[in-house]
């Protein structure tokens, strides 16, 4: 955590002679939770980002009078629309929504979820667990879309209506608002909102009940579906395709694909329930796969989904935020890896298992240019081996 009120507890340095920073009011762009600063030595005062969220390991400063952005890594999709937010502030309302769960007037940690970036915003306020077990007083800034998945036991939630394309923009109303709410208590602290927490249960957020589970002798294979990922062979027409905005032809490939990936299952097991769930609906499916596919996600349809997905064996699906939910209540998951995604492995992925070597067994990880037949051999294996793998790996020493 972070303390920011009645003072800023963090050290900052000078981009230009790495002495520490003066702090002056707070600014929250959105995304970043920042500070104004000024360098004493060379005199320069600065928008300083906190290290929050993506900030803990890529912070930014940006001069005051000429705008220019210091900070190297994850310029292009971070430090940029940082920078140009700043420079451009959007002059729209914002509507802020306090619900106060419970009276609080003293010490509250805030956790700002704020994201352009689905994935981004359920990671952040996955810390929620962090602060909960730690009987601290939690403020949760929200998107309004987000705000069915907040866990009990916060004490206040503050929904913001603004939609991911438009949260890389700074909006001075609200940071207006967000500062006349802090001026309610005595001392406050950010969260530090980690891009990937661990120790939480997702069924805290999903308030899915355990116990939602298939009788033993059904089983499920789900893939989840998206159009603006495929699953296809990142071959040089693709790419070309790609760049050019083509999608018809591949989407039509895709769902080929995944129609005989479940008939390769289904050879091998006949007593298997077929569900293709995600975002779009081009493309028909055989009647023998339920098509739960929708055109926008709601809360409605997300909790929907997440019960279908906690009775289901095996979840597949190109590497997303598209696999968050799903891998966080299947029993199992086969994760397609694009070929430039290798270096984000497992950040898609809400791990539910504490043994190393279950983990190895629930979790899988393939290249994207795994056949058809090859995903359904390792789905059939995951899904007969199951039990008799926990048994052996878990049984006790008598």
């Amino acid at each position: 955590m972070i303390h920011i009120s009645p003072n800023v507890s963090v050290k900052l340095f000078c981009p230009l002679c790495n002495l520490p920073l003066k702090f002056g009011e707070m600014l929250w762009q959105g995304i970043h939770i920042c500070t104004e600063t000024h360098c004493s030595n060379c005199g320069k005062d600065f928008i300083s980002d906190l290290p929050v969220g993506h900030g803990v390991h890529a912070s930014f400063h940006v001069a005051k009078d000429t705008y220019e952005l210091y900070g190297e890594r994850a310029q292009g999709w971070l430090g940029l629309p940082f920078q140009k937010s700043l420079c451009e502030p959007s002059s729209k309302p914002v509507e802020l929504i306090v619900d106060k769960k419970r009276p609080v007037s003293d010490d509250v940690v805030i956790l700002n979820c704020i994201d352009y970036l689905y994935g981004h915003s359920l990671l952040k306020l996955l810390n929620a667990s962090r602060h909960i077990n730690a009987k601290q007083n939690l403020v949760v800034i929200v998107p309004a879309f987000l705000k069915w998945c907040v866990p009990e036991n916060v004490s206040e939630i503050w929904s913001v209506n603004i939609s991911l394309k438009d949260s890389q923009e700074f909006y001075p109303d609200l940071n207006k608002k967000i500062k006349r709410e802090i001026e309610r208590f005595n001392t406050v602290y950010v969260s530090k909102a980690l891009a990937h927490p661990k120790d939480f249960d997702i069924l805290d957020y999903t308030k899915v009940s355990k116990g939602n589970k298939l009788p033993e002798d059904k089983r499920r294979v789900l893939f989840v579906w998206r159009e603006d990922r495929l699953w296809n062979n990142e071959n040089i027409p693709y790419r070309v395709a790609r760049k050019l905005k083509i999608k018809t032809p591949f989407l039509w490939l895709q769902r080929n694909k995944i129609v005989s990936l479940f008939r390769q299952i289904k050879k091998g097991d006949k007593d298997v329930e077929f569900i293709v769930a995600g975002l779009g609906n081009t493309e028909n499916f055989p009647e023998w796969i339920s098509d739960l596919r929708v055109e926008k996600f709601n809360e409605a349809n997300e909790r929907k989904l997440c019960n279908i997905y906690t009775q289901t064996d095996v979840v597949i699906g190109v590497h997303g935020s598209n696999m968050l939910l799903p891998s966080g209540h299947a029993n199992m998951t086969i994760d397609i890896m694009p070929m430039g995604r290798w270096g984000n492995l497992a950040q898609d992925v809400l791990y539910q298992e504490d043994d190393c070597r279950m983990t190895s067994y629930r979790y899988r990880y393939i290249p994207i240019e795994t056949s058809a037949k090859t995903v359904a051999h390792i789905a059939i294996s995951m899904m007969a081996g199951f039990k008799n793998y926990h048994q052996v790996m878990l049984k006790d020493y008598q």
